[in-house]
């Protein structure tokens, strides 16, 4: 199974399926906790998607890995699972290197 590290969430990470119809993803919160893992599991391998610098150290600091910085498109297919990232409250200052107050990273997966 592949794990996308990432920032935000796009509708144009769905493709569509057969005869030109559109998935249905699903979406859950999960806790920092089960992020850690999840990116932990042996079975599992992880990339990024995140495509800030800052947003990227500071999510990595969180998970525990190194999370480099790749802007890249992402598409959603079976088998493959978003671990997103979005920063609530304000954004990252420049050169951020931990959650300014105010300001959380929410996880979310997201898979078809």
């Amino acid at each position: 199974m592949e794990l996308v590290i990432c920032n935000a969430f796009s509708l144009q990470m769905l493709h569509r399926g057969r005869a030109g119809m559109y998935v249905h993803p699903t979406f859950r919160p999960t806790s920092l906790r089960e992020a850690r893992l999840a990116v932990r599991d042996e079975g599992v391998r992880v990339t990024s998607a995140v495509g800030h610098a800052d947003t990227a150290v500071v999510v990595g600091s969180l998970l525990g890995i190194d999370v480099p910085c790749q802007r890249r498109n992402v598409t959603l297919r079976k088998g493959c699972v978003l671990l997103v990232a979005q920063v609530v409250g304000g954004r990252l200052p420049e050169g951020a290197t931990e959650l300014p107050e105010g300001v959380k990273i929410e996880f979310w997966e997201v898979w078809l």
